[in-house]
Protein backbone atom coordinates (compact mmCIF):
# COMPACT_ATOMS: atom_id res chain seq x y z
CA UNK A 1 0.00 0.00 0.00
CA UNK A 2 1.12 3.57 -0.61
CA UNK A 3 2.14 6.04 2.06
CA UNK A 4 -0.68 8.34 3.15
CA UNK A 5 -0.42 11.84 1.69
CA UNK A 6 -2.09 14.93 3.14
CA UNK A 7 -3.84 17.68 1.19
CA UNK A 8 -1.90 20.87 0.52
CA UNK A 9 -4.35 23.30 2.09
CA UNK A 10 -2.26 26.27 0.96
CA UNK A 11 -3.25 25.39 -2.62
CA UNK A 12 -6.89 24.52 -1.89
CA UNK A 13 -9.85 26.83 -2.47
CA UNK A 14 -11.06 26.80 1.13
CA UNK A 15 -14.53 28.34 1.01
CA UNK A 16 -16.32 25.18 -0.18
CA UNK A 17 -14.70 23.16 2.64
CA UNK A 18 -16.01 25.41 5.43
CA UNK A 19 -19.73 24.66 5.00
CA UNK A 20 -21.09 21.38 6.45
CA UNK A 21 -22.50 18.94 3.91
CA UNK A 22 -26.25 18.46 3.70
CA UNK A 23 -25.73 14.83 4.77
CA UNK A 24 -24.48 15.98 8.17
CA UNK A 25 -27.80 17.73 8.95
CA UNK A 26 -29.77 14.58 8.22
CA UNK A 27 -27.36 12.33 10.13
CA UNK A 28 -27.29 14.58 13.19
CA UNK A 29 -31.05 14.19 13.54
CA UNK A 30 -31.01 10.48 12.75
CA UNK A 31 -28.09 9.56 14.99
CA UNK A 32 -29.39 11.65 17.88
CA UNK A 33 -32.70 9.81 17.65
CA UNK A 34 -30.81 6.51 17.74
CA UNK A 35 -29.09 7.52 21.00
CA UNK A 36 -25.59 7.91 19.54
CA UNK A 37 -23.29 10.21 21.52
CA UNK A 38 -19.67 9.86 20.37
CA UNK A 39 -18.53 10.64 16.82
CA UNK A 40 -15.12 10.43 15.19
CA UNK A 41 -14.65 12.91 12.34
CA UNK A 42 -12.09 10.97 10.32
CA UNK A 43 -10.17 13.30 8.00
CA UNK A 44 -11.69 16.43 9.48
CA UNK A 45 -10.05 18.92 7.12
CA UNK A 46 -10.81 22.46 8.26
CA UNK A 47 -13.33 21.19 10.82
CA UNK A 48 -16.68 21.95 9.22
CA UNK A 49 -18.29 18.70 10.37
CA UNK A 50 -16.52 18.50 13.73
CA UNK A 51 -17.84 21.96 14.57
CA UNK A 52 -21.31 21.09 13.30
CA UNK A 53 -21.67 17.85 15.28
CA UNK A 54 -20.32 19.54 18.40
CA UNK A 55 -22.95 22.27 18.04
CA UNK A 56 -25.57 19.51 17.83
CA UNK A 57 -24.48 18.13 21.20
CA UNK A 58 -22.35 15.13 20.19
CA UNK A 59 -19.04 14.21 21.83
CA UNK A 60 -16.66 14.70 18.92
CA UNK A 61 -13.07 13.67 18.29
CA UNK A 62 -11.33 14.75 15.08
CA UNK A 63 -8.21 13.62 13.23
CA UNK A 64 -6.46 14.65 10.04
CA UNK A 65 -3.10 13.90 8.45
CA UNK A 66 -2.47 17.58 7.70
CA UNK A 67 -0.72 19.72 10.31
CA UNK A 68 -2.23 22.80 8.66
CA UNK A 69 -5.75 21.36 8.96
CA UNK A 70 -5.36 20.49 12.64
CA UNK A 71 -3.96 23.96 13.36
CA UNK A 72 -6.94 25.53 11.59
CA UNK A 73 -9.42 23.42 13.57
CA UNK A 74 -7.82 24.39 16.87
CA UNK A 75 -8.02 28.06 15.91
CA UNK A 76 -11.67 27.53 15.00
CA UNK A 77 -12.36 25.96 18.38
CA UNK A 78 -11.02 29.06 20.13
CA UNK A 79 -13.17 31.32 17.96
CA UNK A 80 -16.28 29.24 18.72
CA UNK A 81 -15.49 28.61 22.39
CA UNK A 82 -15.40 24.85 21.77
CA UNK A 83 -13.11 22.17 23.11
CA UNK A 84 -12.83 18.69 21.60
CA UNK A 85 -9.80 16.47 20.92
CA UNK A 86 -8.24 17.11 17.51
CA UNK A 87 -4.91 15.65 16.46
CA UNK A 88 -2.75 14.62 13.54
CA UNK A 89 -3.15 10.96 12.64
CA UNK A 90 -2.85 8.57 9.74
CA UNK A 91 -6.26 7.06 8.96
CA UNK A 92 -4.63 3.63 8.66
CA UNK A 93 -3.46 3.78 12.28
CA UNK A 94 -5.94 5.62 14.46
CA UNK A 95 -4.86 6.74 17.96
CA UNK A 96 -7.91 5.31 19.72
CA UNK A 97 -8.73 2.14 21.59
CA UNK A 98 -11.04 -0.60 20.38
CA UNK A 99 -14.80 0.01 20.61
CA UNK A 100 -14.48 3.74 21.28
CA UNK A 101 -17.10 5.45 19.08
CA UNK A 102 -20.81 5.12 18.41
CA UNK A 103 -20.35 6.62 14.95
CA UNK A 104 -17.58 7.40 12.45
CA UNK A 105 -18.11 10.15 9.88
CA UNK A 106 -15.67 10.48 6.98
CA UNK A 107 -16.53 12.76 4.06
CA UNK A 108 -14.43 12.54 0.87
CA UNK A 109 -11.48 11.07 2.80
CA UNK A 110 -10.90 7.32 2.65
CA UNK A 111 -10.53 7.29 -1.15
CA UNK A 112 -7.16 8.98 -0.63
CA UNK A 113 -5.40 5.61 -0.57
CA UNK A 114 -4.80 2.66 -2.88
CA UNK A 115 -6.86 -0.54 -2.81
CA UNK A 116 -5.14 -2.30 0.13
CA UNK A 117 -4.91 1.04 1.93
CA UNK A 118 -8.66 1.60 1.73
CA UNK A 119 -9.25 -1.86 3.19
CA UNK A 120 -6.82 -1.03 6.01
CA UNK A 121 -8.75 2.18 6.75
CA UNK A 122 -12.07 0.35 6.88
CA UNK A 123 -10.51 -2.25 9.18
CA UNK A 124 -9.42 0.58 11.49
CA UNK A 125 -12.92 2.05 11.43
CA UNK A 126 -14.26 -1.38 12.36
CA UNK A 127 -11.82 -1.59 15.24
CA UNK A 128 -12.72 1.77 16.82
CA UNK A 129 -16.49 1.42 16.36
CA UNK A 130 -18.52 0.01 19.23
CA UNK A 131 -20.49 -3.17 18.55
CA UNK A 132 -23.47 -2.18 16.44
CA UNK A 133 -21.89 1.19 15.66
CA UNK A 134 -22.32 2.91 12.31
CA UNK A 135 -20.11 4.58 9.76
CA UNK A 136 -21.04 7.18 7.18
CA UNK A 137 -18.47 7.74 4.47
CA UNK A 138 -18.04 8.56 0.82
CA UNK A 139 -16.02 6.66 -1.77
CA UNK A 140 -15.14 7.75 -5.30
CA UNK A 141 -16.99 5.74 -7.96
CA UNK A 142 -15.42 4.41 -11.14
CA UNK A 143 -17.70 6.61 -13.25
CA UNK A 144 -15.82 9.66 -11.90
CA UNK A 145 -14.02 11.50 -14.71
CA UNK A 146 -10.71 11.29 -12.83
CA UNK A 147 -10.82 7.51 -13.29
CA UNK A 148 -12.83 6.95 -16.46
CA UNK A 149 -11.49 9.79 -18.63
CA UNK A 150 -8.26 11.16 -17.19
CA UNK A 151 -4.65 10.38 -17.99
CA UNK A 152 -3.59 10.33 -14.34
CA UNK A 153 -1.01 7.58 -13.68
CA UNK A 154 -2.43 4.40 -12.16
CA UNK A 155 -1.21 2.97 -8.87
CA UNK A 156 -3.30 -0.20 -9.16
CA UNK A 157 -6.40 -1.31 -11.05
CA UNK A 158 -8.66 0.90 -8.89
CA UNK A 159 -6.36 3.82 -8.02
CA UNK A 160 -4.86 6.83 -9.77
CA UNK A 161 -2.37 9.43 -8.59
CA UNK A 162 -3.51 13.05 -8.88
CA UNK A 163 -1.04 15.44 -10.52
CA UNK A 164 -2.74 18.80 -10.04
CA UNK A 165 -3.96 21.34 -7.50
CA UNK A 166 -4.07 20.68 -3.75
CA UNK A 167 -3.95 16.92 -4.39
CA UNK A 168 -0.62 16.51 -6.16
CA UNK A 169 0.70 13.00 -5.44
CA UNK A 170 -2.45 12.13 -3.45
CA UNK A 171 -3.79 8.70 -4.49
CA UNK A 172 -7.49 8.38 -5.38
CA UNK A 173 -9.27 5.04 -5.11
CA UNK A 174 -12.41 4.31 -7.17
CA UNK A 175 -14.99 1.63 -6.40
CA UNK A 176 -17.90 -0.25 -7.92
CA UNK A 177 -20.57 -2.30 -6.14
CA UNK A 178 -18.54 -5.51 -6.28
CA UNK A 179 -15.56 -3.85 -4.61
CA UNK A 180 -17.75 -2.23 -1.97
CA UNK A 181 -19.26 -5.58 -0.99
CA UNK A 182 -15.75 -6.95 -0.50
CA UNK A 183 -14.51 -3.94 1.47
CA UNK A 184 -17.53 -3.88 3.78
CA UNK A 185 -17.76 -7.62 4.41
CA UNK A 186 -18.10 -7.00 8.15
CA UNK A 187 -20.99 -4.54 7.71
CA UNK A 188 -24.66 -4.39 6.88
CA UNK A 189 -25.41 -1.64 4.38
CA UNK A 190 -28.15 0.63 5.67
CA UNK A 191 -28.24 3.20 2.91
CA UNK A 192 -26.12 3.48 -0.24
CA UNK A 193 -26.46 6.25 -2.83
CA UNK A 194 -24.55 6.47 -6.09
CA UNK A 195 -24.52 10.14 -7.06
CA UNK A 196 -23.06 11.86 -10.09
CA UNK A 197 -22.45 15.59 -9.84
CA UNK A 198 -22.93 17.27 -13.21
CA UNK A 199 -20.74 20.30 -13.89
CA UNK A 200 -22.84 22.54 -16.12
CA UNK A 201 -20.29 25.11 -17.28
CA UNK A 202 -19.95 25.08 -21.06
CA UNK A 203 -16.20 24.48 -20.97
CA UNK A 204 -16.33 21.66 -18.42
CA UNK A 205 -18.04 18.37 -19.17
CA UNK A 206 -16.37 16.55 -16.29
CA UNK A 207 -18.66 14.59 -13.99
CA UNK A 208 -17.79 13.60 -10.44
CA UNK A 209 -19.31 10.39 -9.13
CA UNK A 210 -19.33 9.06 -5.55
CA UNK A 211 -20.93 6.45 -3.33
CA UNK A 212 -22.48 7.77 -0.10
CA UNK A 213 -22.63 4.92 2.39
CA UNK A 214 -24.15 4.40 5.83
CA UNK A 215 -23.41 0.94 7.24
CA UNK A 216 -23.65 -0.88 10.57
CA UNK A 217 -20.76 -2.97 11.84
CA UNK A 218 -21.50 -6.59 12.72
CA UNK A 219 -19.60 -7.30 15.92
Amino acid sequence: MVKSKEWNWKEAERSRWLIPSEDSEYLARKWSGEGARSILDLGCGLGRHAFFFTEKGFDVAAVDLSEEAVRSVKEGMQERNMDFPCQMADMMKLPFGDNTFDRVFSYHVISHQDTPGVQAVIDEITRVLKPGGKVFLTVCAKEHYAFSESSFPKVDENTVLKTEGAEVDVPHFFADKKILNKLFHEYTFEHVRHITECIMEEDDSKERSHYYIEATVRK
